[in-house]
């Protein structure tokens, strides 16, 4: 049987303070608390994060859209066998233990919006994030969580390097705060990324394991300038050639490219594979079009190639039949 272990170990906290233990786009449960109203033991251990695990615990998934997590599509990452889930998760499980889940080892800061770009996949306008109340929920979540957290996801609603509360926390980073802290991940544009603002990073933090997400939905500069504006194609090539040497050097862990598939970019996709297997990194990442509110149903209807009845899904699937789709980053996600 498959069970999901994310709602054991993440614990992301959104813009409106939400927690959530998985995408909301993959599933219809929504939140298990409110990160300012209680403590994270007591939103860790409600009877919503109980509900929500044993519904990812009793090869149900009840709650969860198989054919937009691409987890449960593939069964991989958290997606895994019950014998092969860490021995304290499969224990709980196999006890219905649900309240007793260990405290989350994985943080998202998924809480400021604050972003140099206004990708219509995601927003319609550049945001820029109450920097008060995104210091106010990060205060309350580091005095909460700091002492278990092994891992953290910088970014994943906006721009971690446009963000000044998580830009001015990272440079200035204390281990103590952290003292489990043992990887750090990036989800950036990359351009506001540099190599000024590398050398800022503290070697504490170098010293972790890093890792990158990268936001492109493109192959060209055309394609990026519709899809990321006002993001700058040379710019964005000039920071992917800094990462490709940090990675190159090992400073860097591993590098995922991501790829919003849509009516203007997919016959851009074995391009875009190509280039980041150049740069060397280890993922090309690949995912179909969704709707966060940022689009009318019929202009959603005309970008969204992956449905069956789209005009041009059939040159979609062509296109998916290219030999390059099956190199070893390639990682086809939810596509259909």
């Amino acid at each position: 049987m498959y069970v999901c272990i994310k709602p054991y170990v993440d614990y992301a906290v959104l813009p409106n303070q939400d927690v959530s233990v998985c995408c909301s786009a993959w599933h219809s449960f929504g939140p298990i608390g409110s990160a300012m109203e209680t403590t994270i033991e007591k939103i860790w251990q409600s009877e919503r994060a109980q509900i929500f695990r044993q519904s990812v615990s009793d090869g149900s998934f009840k709650y969860c859209h198989a054919n937009a997590c691409p987890h449960l599509k593939n069964h991989d990452g958290p997606v895994i066998l019950l014998q092969d889930a860490p021995e304290i998760i499969r224990n709980i499980i196999l006890d219905n233990r649900f309240d007793q889940a260990p405290l989350p080892k994985n943080l998202h800061l998924a809480f400021d919006e604050t972003c140099n770009l206004r990708c219509p996949s995601c927003r319609n306008e550049i945001i820029a994030s109450d920097q008060t109340k995104v210091s106010d929920i990060f205060n309350m979540v580091r005095a909460d969580a700091a002492k278990e957290v092994e891992y953290i996801n910088l970014g994943g609603a906006g721009d971690v390097f446009a963000s000044p509360v998580l830009r001015n926390w990272l440079y200035k980073f204390n281990p103590a705060e952290f003292p489990l802290l043992r990887h750090i991940h990036f989800h950036t544009n990359l351009q506001l990324f540099s190599e000024k603002v590398w050398e800022k990073i503290p070697d504490a933090v170098k010293k972790m394991k890093i890792t990158f997400d990268v936001s492109m939905d493109g192959a060209s500069e055309k394609t990026y300038g519709i899809n990321r504006p006002p993001g700058n194609w040379d710019k964005l090539i000039n920071r992917l050639n800094i990462l490709a040497s940090l990675r190159k050097q090992g400073i860097v862990a591993d590098v995922c490219c991501n790829f919003v598939v849509q009516k203007n970019n997919f016959h851009e996709i074995p391009d875009f594979i190509s280039l980041v297997n150049d740069l060397g990194f280890d993922m090309a990442k690949f995912t179909k079009l969704d709707n966060w509110g940022t689009f009318e149903s019929d202009d959603y209807l005309q970008r969204a190639v992956h449905l069956p009845d789209h005009p041009l899904h059939k040159e979609y699937l062509e296109i998916l039949k290219n030999p390059l789709l099956q190199h070893k980053i390639a990682y086809l996600a939810n596509l259909n």
